[in-house]
Parts: structure tokens; sequence; C-alpha cells
């Protein structure tokens, strides 16, 4: 019987054509992404609740930010990651588009 105190088990996992090699990839990008979101706004973001693997990988892709932390929050199944700012605001929308707000050409017409 599986499970049975004092037997070995082994957990097998299952990557049909690379899905959870593709996922990871996304759930990188992903924190890559709300992390500049954090750090620009100066506001926490709350994602949407994940499996365990998922909210590691945003855990580690996090990891060496200094401008972010993360923390899980609430309880299986829909525990959910909060990424929150260190510090204040880093800025508003890309420099790009600061000179148009300053009345300076940008070599583009809106």
């Amino acid at each position: 019987m599986l499970g049975e105190e004092g037997v070995e088990t082994r957990r097998v996992i299952l990557d049909v054509e690379r899905y959870r090699a593709r996922r990871e990839d996304q759930v990188r990008e992903l924190a890559l992404r709300l992390a500049l979101r954090v750090k620009s706004t100066g506001e926490p973001y709350t994602l949407d609740p994940m499996h365990a693997y998922e909210r590691r990988v945003i855990h580690m892709t996090l990891a060496d930010d200094p401008d972010v932390t993360t923390e899980s929050t609430g309880r299986e199944p829909a525990r959910k990651v909060v990424i929150n700012p260190t510090g204040p605001a880093q800025g508003g929308p890309p420099e790009r588009f600061e000179g148009a707000r300053q009345g300076r050409s940008s070599g583009r017409s809106y």
C-alpha cells in the first residue's frame, strides 16, 4: 500500500512534451515582469493561486532582487504568492514617454 508508514514511496513526475519546463519559463518571465511593476508602482502584487512548484519558481527567481521580497499566503489549494517592494516606488512610465509629457519631442506623434 502506498503511503503506509515505514514503506518507501517514490514520487513520479510526468513531463509531457516538456510542459513543466515550458511552464517554469513562463512563470519566471511572469515573476520578472511583475517585479518590475512592483518596483515602479511601490505597490505589492498578489498572484492568483498556483501549484507549489510554481510558487517555488517565483521565490527562487526573485530571491536575489534587493528591491522586492516574496511570500506565500493562504492555505492549499488557494495558496498565493505576494511580491512586495522593499522601498519606495522607483518611477512611473518608461523614459521614452517622459519627453512627450514634459513638452520635448520624442520623434513620435501620438
